[in-house]
């Protein structure tokens, strides 16, 4: 999907917490286009901590995903406040990943939540209500800073 420069100077805007569709932030919302990520943890809701190791997420100035960890997989986001969905799901690898190892693409396969906390960048799938456990939270560290929007 290609924007117009002005659109896309908003949508830049819109990543984490916006009212917009496409890549960005806006509304002070998180700029994320054009930056990657490496999984530092998981937190998950019974407090046990899963450790990173080399998996990472980048989200593309034009509004692509990319997501590496077992298995590589592609696909497009869009924001609507702090809300992420991957559009049309992700084309996956389909690796033979052993039972333990983390694979990111389950943790994007419903929207989910983003923030930033500092330097962090916290992600949490969206549960439904009334769900019996919280959901757990991606802690990713940067690893390319977002592009400045024109």
């Amino acid at each position: 999907m290609t924007f117009p420069a002005g659109r896309f100077a908003l949508l830049a805007l819109a990543f984490i917490v916006a009212g917009c569709s496409g890549p960005g932030a806006s509304g002070g919302g998180v700029l994320l286009a054009g930056s990657s990520w490496s999984l530092e943890r998981i937190v998950y809701p019974t407090g046990e901590v899963a450790r990173g190791s080399g998996e990472t997420v980048a989200f593309g100035a034009d509004g692509s995903l990319s997501i590496a960890s077992c298995n590589t997989c592609q696909g497009r986001y869009r924001m609507r406040g702090a809300t992420l969905s991957v559009e049309e799901g992700l084309g996956c690898t389909r690796m033979a990943c052993p039972t333990d190892a983390v694979q990111l693409e389950q943790f994007f396969a419903t929207d989910v939540s983003v923030r930033r906390d500092g330097s962090y960048l916290i992600v949490t799938p969206e549960v439904e209500a009334g769900a019996a456990s919280g959901a757990p939270q991606l802690i990713l560290l940067p690893t390319q800073a977002p592009t400045a929007s024109n």
